[in-house]
């Protein structure tokens, strides 16, 4: 029976055994061929191997039914190969299972985010989001469409009413988490983020924006370590107000210089530059980083500020 290889197929995979499960799948064909490989990709994927299942995948593209087609466009976007991507969703139509469907509609949403269509990113997540309004998925969508756009739409979308979460919903715990940071009073948003602590935890090893979350806040990881998490300040999304209640929080636990990049990396609106750029420098110098405080200030052309918040005993600590 098809659970029977199945088995087999994880056993194999879990031990490394790629020989055996390589032979598993040539004994098979049609719609048990496509379970096995299935499941030897989503194995690989938690442990990793990105690369390694969109040559598995790859090889076997003319044969893939649709929902392993619609697994190798998601492969395909996290290794950076987004044309490729979008080409694989146009295989799958309309008259497939719904639940195919939205996965689809979906994953161009988050295609067309990546490739900064955002204009038309916020129309098909708002048309995918009326036709099921209580899908937790089709709502986090549009809250990231809507966040550079207006932030304010999407905090209410998401924080103003109760969504049941679970393991799976880890898009959802930081894209509200960075709203209600932006959106709400610093005491709303630290029991927010107290709410979610074990997902943030959870997520801080694989997750850049969980990772930094969890290195401002230590109190949401106790005991957990900074080492070897994924920090890449530019997933952050540009929240201007988040992004400032973040570096603070970064610089009083000894991060200074990553709060500093925090603040000068993520693309705001120029009217939020110059009070970010200042901040950064501020930060730094607090930190009795002069130096790198005097670097900064000269590349991001903050000249009539440099004197006065590099001079010595004049750096004060920035208000929360």
């Amino acid at each position: 029976p098809i659970e029977a290889r199945i088995d087999a197929a994880r056993h194999a995979a879990e031990h490394g055994h790629d020989a055996l499960t390589d032979d598993l799948l040539k004994a098979q064909a049609g719609e048990d061929r496509q379970v096995l490989l299935r499941e030897r990709c989503l194995l690989a994927l938690r442990r990793g191997r990105s690369q390694e299942v969109c040559t598995w995948l790859i090889e076997t593209e003319a044969e893939l039914e649709p929902l392993n087609r619609l697994l190798l466009a998601q492969v395909l976007v996290a290794t950076g190969q987004h044309e490729a991507a979008g080409r694989q969703l146009e295989h799958i139509d309309d008259q497939q299972d719904p639940g195919l469907v939205r996965g689809r509609d979906q994953m161009r949403i988050r295609l067309d985010l990546i490739m900064g269509n955002t204009a038309q990113a916020r129309d098909r997540a708002r048309a995918l989001w009326r036709r099921d309004p209580e899908d937790l998925g089709s709502a986090v969508l549009l809250a990231q469409a809507l966040i550079d756009h207006d932030p304010g739409e999407a905090h209410h979308l998401l924080c103003q009413r109760t969504w049941p979460i679970t393991e799976q919903d880890g898009e959802f715990v930081v894209t509200s988490a960075c709203l209600h940071l932006d959106q709400a009073p610093m005491d709303d948003a630290l029991h927010r983020l107290l709410r979610y602590r074990h997902h943030l935890a959870d997520l801080s090893s694989h997750h850049p924006i969980a990772a930094l979350l969890v290195m401002a806040w230590p109190s949401l990881s106790p005991g957990g370590s900074s080492k070897d998490r994924p920090v890449n300040p530019t997933a952050l999304p540009p929240l201007p107000t988040m992004l400032r209640r973040l570096a603070l929080a970064l610089s009083d636990h000894g991060h200074a210089p990553l709060a500093a990049h925090c603040l000068t990396t993520v693309r705001v609106h120029r009217r939020d530059q110059g009070r970010l750029a200042d901040l950064a420098v501020d930060l730094l110098a607090s930190a009795g980083q002069r130096r790198a405080a005097l670097a900064l200030a000269w590349r991001q052309r903050r000249f009539l500020r440099l004197l006065r918040r590099l001079l010595p005993g004049t750096v004060q600590r920035p208000r929360p």
